[in-house]
């Protein structure tokens, strides 16, 4: 792999970490200042029209071809990876709905008013969302294949899709309407496992895993974000998310699930997904940070792998606390020199060795 020559071996890593049950297994991920920057400007391209987004593509390629050679010579466990990165409002389009763009992001339009909009829920090939995601993938594929890990799609989980059709209604939903909420999150679920199925051969599997969030994971396993549930008391999680995300996860092979700190009060809950391989925490403004919290997030995964950040200064500490349980630890530095030195440490200190 152009960007990762090592991969064999970091997959076996991976592969060791997996199988390990035993507490104090950690793998690192040190990203590093990118070798320059291509900028672009989601809101400088007719999206959906298929040449645009080849257009698109070709930028945000050479943009993250910029990053992933600031970090050649890094030896940590880092699989360098690409995914779809329309924005947050494609998660949902390619079901229903239209899409508002920023300059590096984007937003879905709530189309489910009331609860007779739920015939314009379809899954079709003909849909212009999903033609930009298979295009999108297909590009992927033909530039990158061998140089990269290329992701299917960071998915919405079914609650996460729900309320991106539906809007923050949704929360009123579940006491109002509790059998239309149940509907749309069955929907919800073949949405996800149908963009799944249709993606995946397209960009392949890597090694016999998949490429999610800069780890590996084993067999065809996908990522979900669990984003909306951090909103939802603890309670809900079992009521109104659970149930639906384990239904996606056991259409396959494992999942990865990505949610924030606004949610450190549900993580335990999450945590109890069956065939969840990595629960992923990103750290949110003017919030607590999962590092503050560790220990007792390390706790409440009940030995599912936490993925989380922390600064440099910090490894010491979060190694120390990870020798109680399985860790994906990342962090940043300015050069491949300092990323090699907390290589080092951590190696030094977890009970994954370098094979």
């Amino acid at each position: 792999m152009k960007y990762r020559p090592d991969i064999e071996q970091v997959i076996d890593r991976y592969q060791r970490f997996y199988a390990s049950q035993e507490p104090g297994a950690i793998l690192i991920h040190v990203f590093v200042d990118p070798d320059g920057k291509v900028p672009y400007d989601l809101r400088n391209y007719s999206f959906p029209e298929l040449n645009e987004n080849r257009r698109f593509i070709e930028t945000y390629i050479a943009n993250r071809e910029c990053f992933l050679r600031g970090r050649l010579g890094v030896m940590d466990d880092y699989v360098p990876d690409i995914f779809i990165h329309h924005g947050i409002g494609i998660h949902s389009a390619y079901v229903a709905g239209g899409i508002e763009f920023s300059e590096d992001t984007s937003w879905s339009r709530p189309i489910i008013k009331t609860w007779d909009d739920l015939d314009r829920l379809t899954l079709s090939e003909d849909n212009v969302w999903f033609q930009v995601l298979r295009q999108t993938a297909e590009l992927y594929a033909e530039h990158l294949r061998g140089k990269v890990g290329i992701a299917t799609f960071y998915h919405y989980s079914p609650l996460d899709m729900a309320n991106a059709l539906r809007g923050n209604q949704l929360f009123l939903d579940f006491y109002d309407s509790p059998d239309q909420v149940k509907w749309l999150l069955d929907f919800c679920v073949k949405a996800v496992i149908w963009l799944e199925t249709q993606l995946w051969p397209i960009v392949g599997d890597l090694a016999g895993g998949a490429p999610l969030w800069g780890s590996w994971l084993p067999g065809h396993a996908l990522m979900m974000s669990e984003d909306i549930a951090d909103l939802c008391k603890a309670s809900d999680y079992p009521a109104w998310a659970e149930p639906w995300t384990q239904r996606v996860i056991d259409h396959f092979e494992g999942a990865l699930i990505h949610n924030h700190s606004l949610g450190l009060h549900i993580q335990g809950k999450i945590a109890h997904l069956a065939n969840l391989r990595v629960l992923q925490i990103s750290e949110d403004p003017n919030r607590p940070r999962p590092f503050d919290h560790l220990e007792e997030l390390l706790q409440a995964a009940n030995g599912v792998p936490l993925q989380t950040y922390c600064r440099p200064e910090e490894v010491e500490q979060a190694v120390k606390l990870g020798q109680s349980s399985r860790m994906i630890l990342q962090t940043s530095v300015p050069d491949v020199t300092a990323a090699n030195e907390i290589v080092r440490y951590v190696r030094k200190h977890s009970r994954i060795k370098v094979g």
